[in-house]
C-alpha cells in the first residue's frame, strides 16, 4: 500500500510581499457601508488589478513547480498535497508565508489519480495530523468513554513528558463528561436552513503533572483534541415548523449561526468553487455557554457548519428567538454582537473570498495537481468587525471555499 504525504510549502523569506489588499478587507470597521465596500466593489481598479495580478503570478509559479515533480505513482512515497499559507501585514501587504504568525489564506493542491478529475476527502487535507484526537459521541456510557481515553493515556506515558497518569486520566475524563455534554446539546439543535454544525473540536493542552489546560499555553508538553462528528445528514433534527423556547442555550447558538449563515449572498463562486463549510473558533462561559472566541480564548474549540440544500430550499425559515452573540477576547472579556451585525461580518467575509476564487485557476483537465481548497482566515474583532486576520492577528472565523472534494 502507497504512503502518501503532504508538504506544506515555506519559503527561505520570513515574509515576502507580492501584493497588496485594500485597506478595508482588513480593518475593523462594521458598518453597513464598510461590508459593501470590503468585496471591492468600490475599490480602485488599479488597486484590485495589482492584487489580482499578484495573487495569480504566485499560484502560477506554484502551479509550475507542482507539475516539475516526480508523477511516478508506483514508487512507496510521492507527494499528494502541498499547501501554501499567504499572510498580511499590519499594513496589507499580502506575501508567502514563512514559520510564526497567523495566514490569511490556506491554498491547497491535491494530486488527481492517473490524470483524471477526481473527488478527495476535504477533511483528511485540513486536519492537523500531530494531534492526537479523543473521538465522542453523546451515546458513549462512562465506561466507553474510559475505553477511549486509555490509549490516549498511554501514549502520552510512552512519550515520557507526562508523569502522573491517573491524575492525567482523571482530568481528561473529567473533560470527556463535560464535553459529551455540550455535544448533546448541539445534537439537539435544530436545522434552521442548508446550514448546520456537523463537527466540534476541543483542543487541550497537558502539562507535565497532567493538568489539562488551553494547548497555546506556553509549557505544555502534549496537545490532544476532543472531536465530535455528524457523519449523517439524517441525524439532523427536521427544521421547525414554529419557533422554540425550549432549546438550551448552546443548541440556540449552532442552530442560530447555521441560520444567519443562510443569509449570504453568494454560496457558490466562479471555477467550479462553492462556499460550502465555514468554521466558528468557540470558548465556554462559566456556565458552560458556547461563546464565539478570538484564537487564545480559554478553553480553545472550534465549531464546523455544513451547507446541504437538499430538502430546506422550499421551506420558510422561521425566526429564531436569539437576540446575539457573546464576543469573548483572549483576557475573557466579552462583547456582545448582534444578529444583523454578525450576518453583515459573514456577507463582507464571503465576498472577500470569492475574490481569491474567481480569480483562482480554472480547473485544468492536463495538470497533475489541482488547486481544491481556498481557506480564508478572518479575525473578529471587539467592536463586532470583521476583516481578514494579519500576521499579528488572532483568527476567529474561516470560510472554506472548495471544489471536487467531499465533506
Amino acid at each position: 500500500m502507497k504512503l502518501l504525504i503532504s508538504f506544506l510549502f515555506l519559503t527561505q523569506m520570513a515574509f515576502a510581499q507580492m501584493a497588496k489588499v485594500p485597506s478595508e478587507w482588513i480593518e475593523s470597521s462594521s458598518s453597513s457601508e464598510a461590508s459593501r465596500k470590503s468585496f471591492g466593489l468600490n475599490q480602485g481598479r488599479g488597486e484590485l488589478t495589482s492584487l489580482q495580478e499578484g495573487y495569480q503570478n504566485l499560484i502560477g509559479h506554484k502551479s509550475g513547480m507542482l507539475e516539475e515533480l516526480s508523477g511516478d505513482e508506483e514508487k512507496k512515497w510521492y507527494l499528494q498535497s502541498i499547501k501554501t499559507e499567504l499572510g498580511i501585514e499590519a499594513k496589507g501587504g499580502l506575501g508567502i508565508m514563512g514559520a510564526g504568525g497567523e495566514a490569511a489564506l490556506e491554498l491547497i493542491w491535491i494530486r488527481k489519480k492517473n490524470g483524471a478529475k477526481s473527488f478527495v476527502s476535504f477533511n483528511n487535507e485540513i486536519d492537523d495530523q500531530g494531534t492526537e484526537a479523543i473521538q465522542i459521541s453523546s451515546e458513549m456510557s462512562p465506561e466507553a468513554l474510559k475505553a477511549e481515553i486509555e490509549p490516549i493515556v498511554d501514549l502520552a506515558l510512552k512519550t515520557s513528558k507526562i508523569k502522573k497518569r491517573s491524575f492525567l486520566f482523571k482530568n481528561l475524563f473529567n473533560r470527556a463528561l463535560e464535553f459529551q455534554k455540550t455535544i448533546a446539546e448541539l445534537e439537539n439543535a435544530p436545522s434552521m436552513g442548508p446550514w448546520y454544525a456537523y463537527k466540534y473540536q476541543m483542543e487541550l493542552g497537558v502539562s507535565v503533572e497532567g493538568h489539562i489546560t488551553p494547548f497555546l499555553e506556553v509549557g505544555n508538553a502534549l496537545r490532544l483534541r476532543m472531536e465530535w462528528w455528524k457523519l449523517k445528514k439524517k441525524e439532523v433534527p427536521l427544521m421547525l415548523t414554529q419557533p422554540t423556547q425550549n432549546l438550551s442555550p448552546n443548541a440556540k447558538f449552532v442552530s442560530a449561526i447555521a441560520q444567519d449563515l443562510s443569509f449570504i449572498d453568494q454560496n457558490y463562486f466562479q471555477n467550479g468553487f462553492q462556499l460550502n463549510c465555514m468554521k466558528v473558533g468557540v470558548g465556554t462561559s462559566v456556565k458552560g455557554n458556547l461563546v464565539i472566541a478570538k484564537a487564545q480564548a480559554n478553553a480553545k474549540g472550534s465549531i464546523f457548519f455544513l451547507r446541504h440544500e437538499e430538502d430546506v430550499l422550499n421551506q420558510k425559515l422561521f425566526p429564531l428567538p436569539f437576540d446575539g452573540y457573546s464576543l469573548q477576547s483572549k483576557d475573557q472579556s466579552t462583547i456582545e454582537v448582534g444578529r444583523h451585525q454578525f450576518r453583515q461580518a459573514i456577507r463582507k467575509s464571503s465576498n472577500i473570498l470569492s475574490f481569491f476564487a474567481r480569480h483562482a485557476p480554472e480547473n485544468e483537465g492536463d495538470k497533475k495537481y489541482e488547486l481544491n481548497v481556498i481557506e480564508a482566515e478572518f479575525e473578529l474583532f471587539m467592536n463586532g468587525g470583521i476583516g481578514l486576520v494579519t500576521v499579528e492577528g488572532n483568527a476567529g472565523l474561516t470560510l472554506f471555499a472548495t471544489r471536487n472534494v467531499i465533506i
